[in-house]
């Protein structure tokens, strides 16, 4: 069976148009994922979704080119995008935590294990949000206020503490206030 896979793979690289060198490196080389890297790589693009959430919906209430569209020029539907927006948050936080699952505390390093403890705190306040949320009817409903609240701190607390310039103490400080106190 290996000699079939080492076959098929060589053969995969005499059809490659690459040089010889790159060939024979391929050859030798396993390329290894560390799960440092893997996890920095999933907590950045978590950071990046849920900013990009974040900004469709500012754009939903602030541009006047999307004010205009009929799919958001009442107050009912931008409430359903916030609702919609609150679900997505809530899917792309659970998806981290479902992928950091195999990874025991001990094998994070510090940033990584701090973004995932105010992940937990950001899930939990977000649950606290959940059925107020559902039941709103106008747009400055304080459940919806927030809503906004809580996702801005969220993104904030998670960017600051992943950042590799952050001091020791801030991320300890932000962990403190943010999962322990009532917020940074």
């Amino acid at each position: 069976m290996a000699e079939e896979i080492n076959n098929s793979q060589e053969q995969l690289l005499a059809r490659m148009p690459i040089q010889e060198a790159v060939k024979k490196e391929l050859k030798t080389k396993t390329v290894v994922y560390h799960p440092k890297d893997m996890v920095e790589a999933l907590l950045t693009e978590c950071i990046t979704q849920l900013t990009s959430n974040m900004n469709s919906l500012f754009l939903i209430f602030h541009d006047k080119e999307t004010q205009k569209l009929e799919s958001f020029n009442t107050a009912t539907k931008r409430l359903d995008a916030i609702k919609g927006t609150y679900n997505l948050f809530r899917l792309e936080l659970a998806t981290v935590i479902e992928c950091l699952e195999p990874y025991h505390r001990a094998s994070l390093n510090p940033r990584h294990l701090a973004v995932k403890d105010i992940i937990h705190e950001g899930v939990r306040r977000l649950k606290e949000n959940e059925v107020k949320l559902k039941k709103a009817k106008y747009i400055n409903n304080n459940s919806v206020t927030q809503f906004a609240k809580d996702i801005c701190l969220l993104i904030t607390n998670m960017h600051v503490c992943l950042h590799n310039k952050t001091p020791k103490k801030e991320t300890q400080r932000i962990i403190k206030e943010y999962c322990h106190g009532k917020g940074v």
